[in-house]
């Protein structure tokens, strides 16, 4: 069983915020206090925070659905060899929900807190019969939809009933979200077959899991590009990432709801698919790549920028092409041998290629962006000393544009004259303190700088390169 959707029905106690933020954390699996907890993957601040800020919101306007839930299940007529079994599929399922979504220290659950049953009828996205937990604790009732898990009463048992990655939407976006800065990375791994479920897929299945509503789209493209804009702080017009994030809108939603349906309709030809895939990369290649890899290429701060955007095109139009050597009639047995398969692996060269000659100006922009050291002489007349002293002064500092940041002043004042001479060696010292601070600073952002790109750039070039090689991988389990 790989996806559970979890409703709060309700959440009892004087502080329900700081009750859904820890469970929040609980079920994207924040490493508790608990030096038996596991270590396990953890999450932003922000998407808690956003996870928390929707179900409170939920909660306090009262829109929790009413499920369409069998009240009792009659285990009367059942043989005792059926009674065993259904006992232990409920152990199992349990075990399953409590694994995945541990009580809280101090939450219990009531007595008879329990309550396994299944849909009436089809409700919303799920079909009749899918399984449902209510459980009943101290601080809440939550309802666990088992989306793979059907009850079938007639036949006294539960079955799991696998269901393709691309309809796996809610409970990938709820356990494994991806950051978006290693979503490209991860992308790219995916096609090359090099991550382990559930992103073991290909082609289009792949998209459905990194973008799995259309609606966000949008947010999450230009979110990479805030994230980029916070690296480099350049003039990439805005205008440009958003009207590709309306292209990439479009093209996720008849990903996540036409051609799914297209896909799973048996009536439908591999070439009546392949017909609806084609405009796909056209507008891709012209309309979305094209922006990102050729719009303004010799103006450095557009080029560096817009690597962050293209990564994630890239990947995507990859990724069409090989669902469309995937789906090829005319290769069904061996889709490697696809004309599709052979534009996944020119244009995963073409990108690798065009990634490593842009990765190095990400670098030389950040770094530009870090000033040399400044310094400052000032001479004013002195109230003290004989011999017509004066009082020098200097300062030195760096800044960096990028953050607005200025760095400590090092500074040295002394009175000197024709009886007292300027000591030049402590001024130097100064100016050595300062370079030295300088030095470390842009040794500091340069490791940064240099690890981003080696994880989150070459390493989409490495898999791209891997993938020329073997467009179509085999996967393993």
């Amino acid at each position: 069983m790989s996806a559970i959707d979890v409703v709060f029905c309700s959440v009892a106690g004087t502080d329900p915020r700081c009750y859904l933020e820890q469970k929040v954390k609980a079920m994207l699996g924040v490493p508790r206090t608990s030096a038996k907890s596991p270590k396990r993957n953890t999450a932003s601040a922000k998407v808690i925070a956003d996870h928390v800020a929707r179900i409170f919101g939920g909660l306090t306007a009262g829109k929790q659905p009413i499920f369409p839930l069998h009240r009792t299940v009659d285990i009367s007529r059942y043989s005792r060899s059926e009674r065993e079994v259904l006992k232990r599929q409920r152990a199992w399922l349990l075990q399953q929900v409590d694994q995945r979504f541990p009580l809280l220290d101090g939450e219990h659950v009531e007595p008879n807190g329990d309550f396994l049953s299944y849909f009436t009828r089809a409700f919303l996205e799920y079909p009749k019969g899918t399984v449902v937990l209510r459980r009943t604790t101290n601080r809440s009732v939550i309802y666990y939809v088992m989306r793979d898990v059907q009850a079938r009463p007639r036949q006294h048992r539960i079955v799991l009933v696998p269901h393709p990655p691309l309809a796996r939407r809610r409970e990938l976006r709820l356990a494994s979200e991806p950051h978006w800065n290693d979503a490209a990375r991860r992308m790219a791994d995916g096609l090359a077959g090099l991550l382990p479920k559930p992103y073991n897929v290909l082609g289009t299945t792949l998209i459905a899991l990194f973008w799995p509503s259309g609606s966000k789209a949008t947010t999450d493209w230009t979110e990479v590009y805030r994230n980029m804009q916070a690296i480099l702080k350049n003039g990439l017009a805005e205008h440009d990432v958003k009207e590709a994030a309306t292209k990439v809108k479009g093209f996720t939603d008849f990903m996540n709801n036409e051609y799914v349906a297209l896909k799973a309709d048996p009536s439908k030809t591999p070439e009546e698919l392949l017909t609806a895939l084609s405009a796909y990369d056209t507008a891709f290649f012209l309309q979305i790549v094209n922006v990102f890899m050729y719009g303004e290429k010799e103006n450095l701060d557009v080029a560096s920028a817009s690597l962050a955007n293209f990564l994630l095109a890239a990947n995507l139009h990859i990724a069409l092409n090989q669902e469309r050597a995937l789906i090829d009639p005319s290769h069904k047995k061996d889709p490697k041998q696809s004309g599709y398969a052979r534009t996944v692996a020119n244009l995963a060269s073409l990108y690798a290629a065009y990634v490593r000659a842009t990765g190095p100006s990400v670098r030389e922009l950040r770094m530009r962006q870090i000033s040399t050291l400044k310094k400052r002489e000032e001479v004013k007349p002195s109230a003290f000393g004989g011999c017509d002293a004066l009082r020098y002064s200097w300062t030195f500092w760096f800044e960096d544009a990028n953050k607005g940041y200025h760095s400590a002043n090092y500074h040295y004042s002394d009175i000197a004259g024709q009886c007292d001479p300027i000591d030049y060696k402590k001024v130097r010292k100064k100016e050595l303190d300062a370079q030295t601070a300088l030095n470390e600073y842009v040794k500091k952002v340069g490791d940064e700088i240099d690890s981003y790109l080696e994880s989150k750039v070459y390493g989409v070039a490495d898999s791209w390169e891997r993938l020329a090689k073997n467009p179509i991988p085999k996967l393993s389990d």
